[in-house]
């Protein structure tokens, strides 16, 4: 959100743009159901999920397992308006969850299973933003 500057375009018709633009669509689910859009009271991150969806974007989601939410949450606090949209984030997490999506308990397992996503998406279609990262390290 803080990569919004003032203009005409609202949010939303941004977020829209943007979205057809790229050429894959990634989500990763936490704990919190996000800001929610005035008109349609949902939350930015569901409206943008489902516009990739309507788009036929290819998409992964990762979802954090309960075991990381908890993890992290240990002396986290969740404000009214949280605590007031836990029923949508569990509806929401359960259309994501009937999609293909994989759990994730850490930093290092969002690493791994972004770069096998992207590379598995690379591989069955023809993405014309796609740019091979070469690891000097690696020698690939």
């Amino acid at each position: 959100m803080e990569l919004f500057s003032a203009g005409d375009e609202s949010q939303l018709e941004v977020i829209r743009r943007w979205i057809g633009e790229s050429d894959i669509f990634m989500l990763i689910l936490g704990s919190r159901y996000g800001s929610i859009e005035p008109k349609s009271q949902l939350s930015y991150t569901e409206l943008e999920y489902d516009h990739a969806m309507s788009l036929g974007k290819p998409l992964f989601a990762l979802v954090l397992s309960d075991a990381a939410i908890e993890a992290k949450q240990e002396g986290d606090w969740e404000s009214d308006v949280e605590k007031a949209s836990t029923k949508k984030h569990v509806a929401f997490k359960e259309k994501v969850l009937s999609k293909i999506s994989r759990h994730v308990d850490d930093v290092k397992d969002i690493k791994l299973h972004t770069m096998s996503s992207i590379q598995a998406i690379a591989a069955k279609y023809s993405l014309s933003g796609w740019v091979r990262v070469i690891d000097p390290e690696r020698g690939s």
